[in-house]
């Protein structure tokens, strides 16, 4: 069953300059790339 036409990142970081070159970038895209192949709304989380 696919979730979403975007790929999750799994094996590891994605390329420099990417969505998900950090691990804690890797975590949020992927986290938006479920959230929303699911229907929910993905909305960014900023510390106040």
């Amino acid at each position: 069953m696919k979730v979403s036409q975007r790929e999750i990142y799994a094996d590891g970081l994605g390329e420099a300059g990417s969505e998900a070159d950090t691990y804690q970038k890797m975590l949020i895209a992927n986290t938006q790339t479920i959230v929303e192949g699911l229907g929910g709304k993905y909305t960014a989380f900023t510390a106040q």
